[in-house]
């Protein structure tokens, strides 16, 4: 995986893969995203989540991103711990679109996924 730093925030530093972009149908892009969360980041999903997540160091995301009604949607989270176990998975379905938000860190993404458009592979 090529891991790019494309944002950060108070709850850690945002990656994407960017050899792995890959078209699925209809202007919908899949894209992996990992977020290495800072000692906020652990606190705030323990906070949220429950004491099983406390020693969560990073979340693997794989998003949807619809570029042409700038929406995005979560297909599935992993959660790794410090020394590379997965506590947990989750999958998402249905899949719940929401629109993107200016100046978020998924609108950063969008504007990121976007650019690589043209070396994107087609998913079937």
């Amino acid at each position: 995986m090529d891991w790019t730093f494309y944002a950060s925030s108070d709850f850690g530093l945002y990656h994407y893969d960017a050899e792995n972009i890959g078209y699925l149908s209809n202007n919908i892009v899949r894209v992996t995203q990992k977020l290495v969360l800072n000692d906020r980041g652990t606190t705030n999903l323990v906070r949220e989540l429950g004491k099983e997540y406390e020693n969560v160091k990073e979340i693997i995301t794989i998003r949807e991103i619809d570029c042409a009604g700038k929406k995005i949607c979560i297909v599935g989270l992993i959660y790794f711990s410090d020394s590379g176990r997965v506590i947990k998975r989750d999958s998402y379905e249905p899949k719940e679109w929401n629109s993107i938000m200016p100046d978020s860190v998924d609108d950063v993404l969008y504007d990121a996924v976007s650019k690589c458009l043209g070396s994107a592979t087609i998913l079937h």
